[in-house]
């Protein structure tokens, strides 16, 4: 009765009849007696050693949490956590590679597999790509040298970058490019054409109905306008309007 009761509190705790067995160090067909005849009780079904588990238990084992208490922690029997701490950390080796730099293509070949396979292993530890990553960090470094009082320009010379990626970044933050003040070294003819420059892009004209508008080629007008860190508009409803 005694055996009885280890092997009913092991069924509970999610544990197949071979992990109660190992458990208990008993023959596997005691225990699947008296499961199906005593106990009357469906197959627990065998966890997975899944590369998600693996990662999971190697983790809190790094934090010296004990076997028993990762096994409640995830739910599952202590000879799965055993099974689990000498797996491969396929997901461990991800992440050490995605905080060195690596893409997700870059991981995939190192690792002989598909960049869609690395993408789901990562996500499923919620492990931010490189691309997302140098994306964020681009953008609080713009923000900060927009907050400074640079211009679209001066950060495009300070990030090794061109304006008009800066304006696109600029807008997605939300922020208004600062007025470029290498335009003080301009003539007054082409300070006023600057000026018009900016009140027809301010109206929704794009460069080429500028460029028409003002009888100047559409290359002048994108210099211009990228000096002044404005930013381009789009479309070619915009050039029918200087029609």
């Amino acid at each position: 009765m005694k055996l009885d009761n280890k092997m009913s509190r092991l069924y509970h705790k999610k544990y197949s009849d071979k992990d109660i067995a190992a458990e208990l160090e008993v023959p596997f067909s005691r225990v699947r007696r008296w499961r199906t005849d005593v106990a009357k009780l469906p197959p627990n079904e065998k966890k997975k050693v899944s590369y998600i588990l693996i990662y999971q238990v190697k983790k809190l084992i790094k934090k010296k949490v004990k076997i028993s208490d990762i096994a409640e922690i995830l739910n599952i029997s202590d000879v799965v956590v055993n099974r689990a701490k000498n797996g491969h950390d396929l997901i461990g080796v991800i992440e050490s590679l995605n905080s060195d730099g690596l893409n997700d293509l870059k991981i995939a070949d190192k690792l002989g597999c598909t960049r869609q396979f690395i993408a789901e292993q990562r996500k499923q530890v919620k492990l931010v790509s490189v691309k997302k990553r140098n994306i964020v960090k681009r953008l609080s470094v713009i923000g900060g040298l927009h907050k400074d009082g640079f211009s679209s320009k001066d950060i495009a010379k300070q990030i090794k970058s061109d304006v008009a990626h800066v304006n696109r970044d600029l807008k997605k933050l939300e922020l208004t490019p600062h007025q470029d003040g290498s335009s003080r070294g301009h003539s007054e003819k082409v300070l006023s054409l600057m000026g018009k420059i900016r009140e027809l892009n301010s109206h929704g004209l794009n460069d080429p109905a500028i460029a028409k508008k003002l009888k100047v080629k559409p290359p002048y007008v994108i210099r211009l306008r990228n000096e002044m860190g404005i930013p381009p508009i789009r479309g070619q409803k915009s050039s029918e309007q200087a029609a």
